[in-house]
């Protein structure tokens, strides 16, 4: 498996099955065959091909009758597609089509439903609409945990996502206790040494980077790293995260010359396995850029901030917030989705 899937499918939470189970014990058809094929390829990175993959499904999904779940499932998955490439915009309406179809086909506590208002929170949040983003993971939550109890893989994504939501209202207190939660769960469920649990462990020292407190960002950015590094291989997307919230760390403690190798390297990362103008990438650019500038480098480092915002623009969306906090903080790792 590429490095890059590795990556996704911590990004993308795929429950085995989930499909079959959604439409019974049937025979393939020539949708589920397209559809299988465009999640298969999102969950390992393949983008272009997920999108020629689930645009076909989609095609034959017309013929479906708003009842059948197969359509709601495609159009769902398309959406989510288009959130993981920055595609905000063009992702709502079919996500919102979709939730709409499962509340009234499979009723507002079905765990397809959680699906749909997990896409759409993770839309609010990148559209700076916080307290609807809010409003859809507690939502989705409470279908997760009457579902499956408080110990399970999605309740640990959910609780993640909703720190995040937390994290950008400037509650720090509530977000850290969601993600020493999440964490807790992972731990529980996979092992102390899992992949799975880097991305609560991220988020975790995040908030301490935001609070003034290096030091302890620092000390969980290298233990993720150690378990990546070990798990994955070097050089995979998960990684580019941690080094980049590593470098932070090392920055904020006054270490220039520790903290620009690992901005490069994350940078880097992110511009060959990202796709392009991807906002991750505009983070790195900007986090660079000022590491340039603290060291008297102002015409690398502008240069950089010129590339930075291009890609902002392009990523700005109709009705999207222009909030560079907002913006800056759509990293790979921090969201998933249960399917």
């Amino acid at each position: 498996m590429k490095k890059f899937s590795v990556a996704m499918m911590l990004v993308v939470a795929v429950l085995g099955g989930a499909f079959g189970r959604a439409l019974g014990a049937e025979p393939p058809t020539l949708w589920e065959a397209f559809h299988d094929a465009g999640w298969k390829a999102l969950t390992e990175g393949r983008l272009s091909q997920a999108d020629t993959q689930l645009r076909k499904a989609i095609e034959i999904a017309q013929a479906f009758s708003n009842e059948d779940p197969r359509k709601a499932i495609t159009y769902g998955s398309l959406a989510w597609l288009l959130v993981v490439e920055g595609r905000s915009a063009e992702a709502e309406p079919l996500a919102r089509w979709a939730l709409t179809v499962r509340e009234k086909h499979q009723g507002v506590d079905s765990q397809e439903l959680a699906f749909e208002l997990n896409t759409l929170a993770v839309i609010a949040r990148r559209q700076g609409k916080l307290d609807e983003a809010l409003n859809l993971y507690k939502r989705a939550l409470s279908i997760q945990e009457k579902a499956h109890g408080s110990d399970h893989e999605d309740v640990a994504m959910l609780l993640n996502n909703l720190g995040y939501v937390y994290f950008q209202q400037h509650k720090n207190m509530e977000a850290i206790a969601l993600f020493e939660r999440a964490l807790a769960i992972r731990e529980k469920l996979l092992g102390k040494d899992s992949p799975r649990v880097t991305g609560a462990m991220d988020n975790l020292a995040e908030v301490y980077l935001a609070s003034g407190e290096p030091a302890k960002a620092e000390s969980i950015c290298r233990t993720a790293l150690n378990i990546q590094n070990a798990k994955l291989g070097p050089e995979n997307i998960v990684e580019a995260r941690t080094m980049d919230l590593l470098a932070q760390a090392e920055f904020k403690q006054g270490k220039t010359k520790e903290a620009e190798p690992m901005f490069r390297h994350s940078l880097e990362m992110r511009e060959k396995m990202l796709p392009a103008n991807h906002p991750a990438t505009a983070a790195s650019l900007e986090h660079y850029a000022a590491l340039l500038r603290k060291t008297g480098r102002p015409t690398e480092a502008q240069s950089l901030e010129e590339r930075a915002r291009t890609i902002r623009a392009q990523q700005r969306q109709p009705g999207e917030e222009s909030n560079v906090a907002t913006m800056t903080s759509a990293n790979v790792g921090m969201e998933g989705r249960m399917n």
